[in-house]
């Protein structure tokens, strides 16, 4: 059996402003969620000054999410 994604919105709905703009956000989300099915996270444990040469060799990468290392954030691992 197969599906596909379907929004249906009464027409109506869509003439009030504040219902569009809904409706509207709900479409992008689901739009994203179908995109992203093609797309693939990468994680990876990179020293900060190692991150230009990186982001040099995966030039798709426009602005990655850095997060700190936990150690050097002063947390303890247990």
């Amino acid at each position: 059996m197969t599906s596909s994604t379907r929004l249906i919105a009464n027409p109506a709905a869509l003439q009030v402003p504040w219902k569009r703009q809904k409706i509207e956000n709900i479409a992008m989300l689901l739009l994203g969620a179908i995109a992203g099915r093609q797309k693939v996270g990468l994680k990876m444990n990179v020293r900060r000054k190692d991150l230009p040469k990186i982001m040099e060799l995966l030039p798709a990468e426009k602005s990655p999410t850095v997060s700190p290392s936990p150690r050097k954030a002063g947390w303890r691992s247990r």
